[in-house]
């Protein structure tokens, strides 16, 4: 049978850590024929190593390996900022191991042998969740990098802008010129990249609404900001 010529090309790899040389092989199979890239490991060492962590990508996850068990995996996976959605894949867990790994941030837990649709259903769900990861990550690194950019005045005037103040009203806030408001809203926009304070307003709300704390992060270049009223 000819191959779907309009499937949509998965967007990053799968990442397959068992010891089972058969499950590397055949669950292996599985995938690449669903147009996955697979990556298949049976050392847990090698594939940390390998591991590339600002692309969107899946970590089908054994449970029980002689060097490392797959919680070990996945601690040391949270303990790096990646994107990989994880998926154990296992043949003898305990209730206890399974409860530990969907608290630790497994996206889901498949016992052995899980059948070809279980697998490639999961897979593709967990991918969509690290694409939005990676999505959410750019935009606030974009964020981040923008305001790390602006002088002590442009960070009085951001907050405004987002707030959705037009220029007359920040020069009367701040009690400078509006023309030295106009010239602040430009810089701002492109030091952000952006064409319009339209873009800007989005960015900063979208950032806002993907990371509710965002604000609160000691680490995040933000300031005191207190919005005014205008009466």
């Amino acid at each position: 049978m000819a191959p779907d010529q309009s499937a949509q090309v998965p967007p990053g790899p799968v990442y397959l850590v068992d010891d089972d040389p058969d499950v590397l092989h055949f669950v292996g199979l599985t995938l690449e024929r669903a147009g996955y890239t697979v990556r298949a490991y049976a050392d847990p060492d090698l594939f940390l190593n390998e591991l590339r962590l600002e692309e969107p990508s899946v970590v089908l996850l054994d449970m029980a390996m002689p060097v490392r068990t797959g919680l070990d995996l996945q601690a040391a996976l949270m303990r790096q900022a990646h994107a990989a959605s994880i998926i154990f894949l296992s043949g003898n867990s305990q209730q206890q191991q399974v409860i530990d790994a969907i608290k630790g941030g497994a996206h889901d837990f498949l016992l052995k042998p899980a059948r070809k649709d279980q697998i490639l259903n999961a897979v593709a769900d967990a991918m969509a969740q690290s694409v939005e990861k990676v999505t959410n990550n750019t935009l606030k690194e974009t964020l981040r990098a923008g305001l790390g950019r602006l002088t002590a005045r442009e960070g009085e005037v951001f907050p405004l802008i987002v707030a959705g103040y037009q220029n007359r009203q920040i020069a009367e806030i701040l009690g400078i010129q509006t023309d030295t408001a106009k010239k602040h809203r430009a810089s701002i926009c492109e030091k952000f990249n952006v064409t319009d304070s339209v873009w800007l307003i989005a960015l900063a709300r979208d950032a806002e609404r993907i990371d509710a704390k965002l604000w609160d992060d000691p680490e995040f270049p933000t300031r005191e900001w207190t919005i005014p009223k205008i009466m």
